[in-house]
């Protein structure tokens, strides 16, 4: 299958995905990184917080819109992201993903994701793709 160099991305191609997360994919996230924080894992302790349940790690996040948008442009060779979390994702909530392509310029698109839960946005994302050009 032959994968899209990035001149075939074009503005307002758009994916929209669905996930829910488990406390596994915190635990896998906590044991790759070393991060601890028991807001992700320790629900006694979380209770105490002003979350008031455990969250799913930032990071999950992000690596599901890697996932996401390598499959979608499998011909990309990186993606770099500049990332605000605007509110918990707690475990076991649908978290529904949008990823638009807002521009393209040279090798690079830019992609703007918004992740909500119901009409809450909890994170905002701009992306840049990018991948060899057509010779």
């Amino acid at each position: 299958v032959p994968q899209p160099y990035i001149e075939d991305v074009k503005a307002g191609q758009a994916v929209v995905w669905t996930e829910t997360f488990s406390q596994f994919h915190t635990w896998l996230v906590c044991l790759l990184h070393r991060d601890f924080n028991p807001v992700h894992w320790n629900w006694i302790r979380a209770r105490k917080t002003k979350f008031r349940r455990t969250i799913v790690h930032a990071i999950t996040l992000w690596a599901r819109i890697s996932r996401h948008l390598a499959r979608s442009y499998p011909g990309i060779a990186w993606i770099q992201f500049e990332s605000d979390m605007l509110g918990p994702v707690p475990h076991g909530v649908p978290v529904t993903f949008t990823a638009t392509v807002t521009r393209v310029e040279g090798n690079k698109a830019f992609v703007e994701v918004h992740a909500s839960i119901g009409d809450q946005e909890v994170l905002h994302t701009l992306s840049k793709i990018g991948s060899k050009k057509k010779s």
